[in-house]
């Protein structure tokens, strides 16, 4: 009998466990569009990309996350996610793979990279700030469409900016693309 409560209390936490991690995997789901872009006379990937929105939604998921995770990070890791004004912006976490290191820097030139927010009335908002991202272990498992090709950039919009539908506008010399959320 001892036996059989020692299995049911370790499956209870086990399976509490695998709900969390499965609630952030849902949230940031449903919050991160991808699309990619080929050149078609080889098919090579000219542009490879992920955006997620930092809803109300997914920053309380992210939250937790970064809680469970502080125990097994270190704090100046997390404390960096603290530190991104999310109560004055909208923000994007994007990842970018542009197929030439010619293009590779997102930001250095405000020109050749732009982001631009379409929200439900049509406005067109530029991007506030494009700020590059170190990948640590942090990003990886916080965004795991991250790979060793990817950078990674935070897109500032001014708040209020984003909307129940939008679109996410990228507009670069390599090439053009929208994502679309709903």
């Amino acid at each position: 009998m001892k036996n059989s409560k020692y299995f049911i209390l370790i499956f209870i936490i086990l399976f509490s466990f695998s709900l969390q991690a499965k609630s952030y995997n849902s949230v940031l789901k449903k919050n991160t569009k991808h699309k990619t872009v080929f050149v078609w006379d080889n098919m090579e990937a000219r542009l490879i990309w992920h955006a997620t929105y930092f809803s109300p939604e997914f920053q309380e998921s992210l939250e937790q996350k970064l809680e469970e995770m502080s125990a097994e990070t270190s704090a100046s890791q997390t404390r960096w996610w603290a530190q991104h004004e999310l109560d004055k912006n909208d923000v994007f976490f994007v990842s970018v793979y542009s197929g030439s290191a010619k293009w590779s820097e997102i930001g250095k030139d405000d020109a050749a990279w732009r982001f631009q927010l379409v929200n439900e009335e049509g406005a067109i908002i530029e991007a506030r700030r494009i700020e590059n991202v170190p990948i640590t272990q942090t990003e990886r498992a916080l965004f795991p469409y991250l790979d060793k090709w990817s950078k990674a950039y935070l897109i500032k919009f001014p708040k209020n900016s984003a909307s129940q539908k939008m679109q996410l506008k990228l507009l670069s010399p390599s090439a053009n693309s929208v994502l679309k959320f709903k």
